[in-house]
C-alpha cells in the first residue's frame, strides 16, 4: 500500500497518541467490589494454547505421548466461578489401533476421550474443571495420548501411522465473577494477552510515547499484540473478556506512578497516571504484584533492571519454570526447558547445563539414554544407569544461544514387554531441582540484536527526528513492535526529538542508557554498515547477484546496531512501504547479526555485517563505473593487446627498414 511522503514534526507523531479522551467511570471502591453478579453473568476469559506459548499447538504420534499444560488463573481463586477445558482434535491412523486422549487435572483422571478408528477426523471436546484444580495461580492439565491393537500385546506402534494434533485455539474457558476483580493486580493476573494502549488529554508527548513504548516492551509488541486505539465508549462489548485496556491519563503531580480501576462495557480496564506511569506498568508485571490487593495501586520505585550479579555462575532450571515432575517413562519422556536472554544476568551466557538425572530401574534392571538438544542442534547423549542421580554436563556452543531458547532433554528406555505376556510398563525418570545452566562472560552486545537487550534492561532512550518522512500513525506501526523485539521492558524510557538530534556523550564517570535513533539518516558520528546518503544502496551476496537494492531496498526498515558518542544504540529507519504485521505465530523476532531489512511480513534478512562472506554492501552510484568497467574488461584486454602487437610490429617493421637503408648504403 502506497504512503504519502512527506515531511511531519514530530509533534504529529505525538498527536496521533494523543487519542480522543474515554469518558471511564471512577475506580471501583472496596465497597462496590462486594456486590457480586450471578454466575451466569460472568465474564468470560478464554485462555488459548497460543497464549501460554504454544502457537502451533500440540502434536502426539506413535499411539503415545503426554503433556502438561499450566493456565494461569491469578492468585485470588475466588474470581473464578467455573471454567470448561476446551479442545479442537484433529487425528487419524492408517491401521487399525485403539487410541484414546486422557486428561487429568487436580490429581484426578477427568475424562478418556475415545478417538474415531477410521481414517482422518475433528473432533471438539469440552470437560469441565473441577475447582480443587484450581490451586496455586494455576490450573494444570494433564494430556496423555495412547492406544494399541486388544488383540495383539506385541502390536507395534509405528505400524498405526497414527496422529493427534491439538490446534492453537484451544483454550480454558474461565467463567469469572466481575465483582471480585476488585484490584489492578486481580485484573492483571487474568486480563488478555492482547492489549489496547490510548492516551488522554493533556498527557505529555514525550511521556505518552514512551508509555506505549513500554506497554509493547512488557506485553508482547514483537507479536502485534499491543496496539494504539482510540476508545469508543459506546462500542458493544464483544462476547467476553478479549482484549486489556490500558489508558494513560494525564499525569499527576505525586512522585512515581499509580494505577486505578474503571469499567468499559462490562469489562474491566486499568487507568494509569502519575509522574512515573511507567512505574505502574512494570509493578502489575513485577512477581509481588498480587499482594497488593487494593482498589488502586501505586508504586513509587522499582529496583532497576540490568543490576543482577555479573559474576553469577550458575542459575538453576528450577527458577526458569521448567517442568521437571518425574515422569513414567515405558519407551520415550521428553523434558522442555525454556529460557530468554532476558533471564540472564546482563553480561553473561550459558556455556554449558549440568543435569543430575534420576532413572528408576526396570524390572531387567535397565537404565535410560538421556539425549540434549537446545534450539533443535544435538548437544550429547549419555547412558544413565539405574539407581542413584547421576551428573552430566553438556557444553553449549556459543553459536547456539539466541533470545528465545528450547532445552529438550529426551530419555528413552528400551521397551520390556515381557515376551508378548505383558504389557509395557513405564518407571520414574527425573531430572532434579538441582540441574542449572552454568554462566560465561557474553560477547560484546554490538555483535548480536538478543545481547542488546541486556544492554537495554537499565533503560533505553529513545530519540526522534523531526524530520522524518513517516506520517505519525505509520511510524507507530513501525515503532511498536519494534519496541518489543529490542527491549526487555524492566527499565525506564525516555524520549527526546529533534530536527537531526544529536546523541549526547556522557561526561567521565556519567551513566546513559543505550539509544533507539529513529530517523532516516544516521546518527552523527556513527558510521553504520548500511547508509542511504551515498548513492543507491544495494545488498550483495557472495555470488555478485543483488539480493536487495534500489527502490525494494528504500520500501523496507532497516534496523542496525551502531555505536555514537562512546554509547550504544540501534539505528531505526523506517521504510517507506507497508509496516511489519507481526502475529503470535509469526513474531517479529531480532536475534543473531547486527543489520536486519524489515517488510511487511517481518524480518526479511538479518546477517553480520562482520562476516562479508556472507553479503557485501554497494552503492550504485560508487559502483556504477566499476560495474561498467567490469563488464568491458575482457574487451579492454582484448584491445590492449591487438594496440600492443600493432605498435610492436611497427617497431619491428622500422628496425628492419633501417636495416635495409643501412645495407644499401654500404653497397
Amino acid at each position: 500500500m502506497s504512503r504519502l511522503i512527506r515531511a511531519l514534526p514530530a509533534a504529529a507523531l505525538f498527536a496521533a497518541l494523543a487519542l480522543p479522551p474515554l469518558v471511564l467511570p471512577a475506580a471501583l471502591s472496596a465497597q462496590e467490589a462486594v456486590s457480586s453478579a450471578p454466575v451466569e453473568a460472568g465474564l468470560r476469559r478464554d485462555i488459548a494454547l497460543a497464549e501460554i506459548g504454544l502457537t502451533q499447538g500440540l502434536d502426539f504420534s506413535g499411539l503415545s505421548g503426554s503433556s502438561e499444560l499450566f493456565f494461569p488463573i491469578g492468585p485470588s481463586g475466588d474470581v473464578v466461578t467455573g471454567a470448561v477445558l476446551r479442545l479442537s482434535l484433529r487425528h487419524g491412523q492408517a491401521a487399525e489401533a485403539q487410541r484414546y486422549l486422557q486428561l487429568r487435572a487436580g490429581g484426578r483422571i477427568l475424562e478418556v476421550v475415545p478417538l474415531s478408528e477410521e481414517g482422518e477426523a475433528a473432533q471438539e471436546i469440552e470437560v469441565p474443571i473441577p475447582p480443587e484444580a484450581m490451586q496455586g495461580g494455576f490450573v494444570q492439565i494433564g494430556l496423555t495420548y495412547g492406544g494399541g491393537n486388544s488383540d495383539e500385546v506385541c502390536f507395534d506402534p509405528r505400524s498405526a501411522g497414527d496422529f493427534l494434533s491439538i490446534g492453537p485455539e484451544s483454550a480454558l474457558s474461565l467463567r469469572l465473577d466481575p465483582a471480585r476483580l476488585d484490584s489492578p493486580a486481580a485484573v492483571a493476573a487474568l486480563m488478555p494477552a492482547r492489549s489496547r494502549v490510548s492516551i488522554g488529554a493533556g498527557v505529555d508527548d514525550a511521556a505518552g510515547l514512551a508509555f506505549a513504548l513500554r506497554a509493547a516492551a512488557l506485553r508482547g509488541g514483537e507479536a502485534g499484540l499491543v496496539s494504539v486505539q482510540p476508545e469508543a465508549a459506546d462500542a458493544p462489548a464483544a462476547p467476553g473478556w478479549t482484549e486489556a485496556r490500558l489508558r494513560l491519563d494525564a499525569a499527576g503531580a505525586e512522585q512515581g506512578g499509580a494505577v486505578t480501576l474503571a469499567d468499559v462495557g462490562g469489562a474491566p480496564a486499568l487507568v494509569f497516571s502519575g509522574a512515573q506511569p511507567q512505574l505502574a506498568l512494570a509493578g502489575l508485571e513485577a512477581p509481588w504484584a498480587g499482594l497488593a490487593d487494593a482498589p488502586g495501586l501505586r508504586v513509587d520505585a522499582l529496583a532497576p533492571g540490568g543490576e543482577a550479579p555479573q559474576e553469577a555462575v550458575s542459575i538453576p532450571l528450577s527458577s526458569l519454570g521448567a517442568g521437571l515432575a518425574p515422569q513414567d517413562i515405558a519407551t520415550t519422556g521428553r523434558f522442555e526447558i525454556g529460557f530468554s536472554i532476558d533471564d540472564l544476568p546482563p553480561g553473561r551466557l550459558p556455556r554449558a547445563v549440568a543435569l543430575t538425572v534420576g532413572a528408576a530401574p526396570s524390572p531387567r534392571g535397565s537404565g535410560i539414554s538421556l539425549s540434549v538438544f537446545l534450539n533443535g542442534s544435538f548437544l550429547g547423549s549419555e547412558a544413565v544407569p539405574p539407581g542413584a542421580p547421576l551428573r552430566l554436563r553438556f557444553a553449549l556452543p556459543e553459536a547456539l544461544v539466541g533470545r528465545d531458547n528450547a532445552l529438550q532433554i529426551i530419555a528413552q528406555r528400551q521397551p520390556e514387554g515381557g515376551g508378548c505376556v505383558a504389557a509395557e510398563q513405564g518407571y520414574p525418570v527425573q531430572i532434579l531441582p538441582d540441574s542449572a545452566l552454568l554462566l560465561g562472560a557474553a560477547p560484546r552486545a554490538d555483535h548480536d540484536f538478543f545481547l542488546m537487550r541486556q544492554e537495554f534492561a537499565a533503560g533505553a532512550a529513545v530519540i526522534l527526528d523531526t524530520d522524518l518522512t513517516q506520517a505519525p500513525e505509520a511510524l507507530l506501526d513501525w515503532l511498536m513492535p519494534l519496541a518489543g523485539s529490542l527491549l526487555p521492558g524492566t527499565g525506564p524510557i525516555t524520549v527526546t526529538s529533534g530536527a537531526h538530534p544529536e546523541v549526547e556523550a556522557a561526561a567521565e564517570g556519567q551513566w546513559l542508557p543505550p539509544f533507539l535513533y529513529v530517523s532516516d539518516q544516521p546518527p552523527g558520528g556513527s558510521d553504520p554498515a548500511l547508509r542511504f546518503d551515498e548513492g543507491a544502496a544495494q545488498l550483495v551476496d557472495a555470488e555478485g547477484a543483488v539480493v536487495y537494492g534500489g527502490d525494494a531496498l528504500e520500501r523496507m526498515g532497516a534496523v542496525q546496531i551502531v555505536t555514537a558518542q562512546g554509547r550504544p544504540g540501534i539505528w531505526i529507519r523506517p521504510g517507506s512501504g507497508p509496516a511489519p504485521e507481526p502475529t503470535q505465530a509469526q513474531p517479529l523476532i531480532l536475534d543473531r547479526g547486527d543489520l536486519a531489512l524489515i517488510d511487511a511480513e517481518g524480518v526479511a534478512l538479518a546477517l553480520p555485517t562482520t562476516e562479508p562472506a556472507l553479503a557485501r554492501i554497494g552503492y550504485l552510484d560508487a559502483s556504477l563505473w566499476r560495474g561498467m568497467a567490469r563488464q568491458a574488461w575482457p574487451w579492454l584486454v582484448g584491445v590492449g593487446w591487438l594496440l600492443l602487437t600493432a605498435l610492436a610490429l611497427r617497431a619491428l617493421a622500422r628496425r628492419q627498414a633501417r636495416r635495409r637503408d643501412g645495407a644499401e648504403g654500404e653497397g
